[in-house]
């Protein structure tokens, strides 16, 4: 019986890695101004087909579901299943950066598989890019503002792991679907042209790492002065 159940406990194991693994996982996340108190709303996504989700995780993969105010206040959020997705909110009491996380992992196991982070600009005056970087884990960091971007405006991404920029690749989609691949280094970011607005999911790994991804909205473009 005791062989049964740990061979039991290590198939669990290696499906949820495979449903890990084999799909990408990201935030989408918008603002609702129609109430008295803007909102934002959190769609917990997985699958290949950004930015509709295809399917949802298993409650129990997902951790560490954070949010990050302006202020630098920590707090949780919950998240209810959907049809294809995990859904959730928090009320936005005041303007500026926000940053919404969360992880997947492997029951019984302490390292992520998977980290996911969204950047969540609330009409900010200005966003100051060292906000961007959680300073722990795998993360993809953007090294200038993403507020009042120009269109054609050149953007860099670090792919960093616990503050350490690394060697990995970064794949960038937009939400019509066009894609681009950048590999990076510890002494080379990933430049990106910013060419449309809306929404972009950026998915990096690295080996021995995990994987990770950053979502982020570009509203409209800054109007250039002359």
């Amino acid at each position: 019986m005791k062989r049964s159940a740990r061979l039991y406990l290590t198939l669990l194991l290696l499906l949820c890695a495979s449903a890990i693994s084999s799909h990408d996982h990201w935030l989408n996340c918008s603002i609702n101004s129609s109430g008295e108190t803007p909102l934002c709303v959190i769609e917990i996504c997985s699958g290949h087909s950004f930015p509709e989700s295809e399917l949802k995780l298993k409650g129990g993969l997902i951790t560490s579901q954070e949010i990050i105010t302006p202020g630098k206040a920590v707090f949780t959020y919950d998240s209810e299943e959907g049809d294809k997705s995990h859904k959730g909110s928090f009320a936005l009491p005041e303007k500026g950066t926000y940053i919404v996380t969360f992880a997947l992992k492997k029951p019984q196991m302490e390292k992520s598989l998977f980290t996911a982070k969204a950047i969540i600009l609330f009409d900010p005056e200005d966003s100051d890019p060292a906000c961007y970087e959680l300073g722990k884990g795998l993360e993809i960091v953007p090294e200038q503002s993403l507020c009042k971007i120009e269109k054609g405006q050149k953007i860099e991404f670090s792919l960093k792991n616990d503050g350490v920029t690394i060697k990995g690749t970064l794949t960038i989609v937009h939400e019509d679907g066009t894609s681009m691949i950048i590999r990076t280094s510890a002494k080379k970011t990933a430049a990106v042209v910013m060419k449309k607005t809306g929404t972009y999911k950026i998915s990096g790994s690295s080996k021995g790492n995990g994987s990770t991804s950053l979502t982020f909205n570009i509203p409209e473009f800054a109007k250039r002065e002359d």
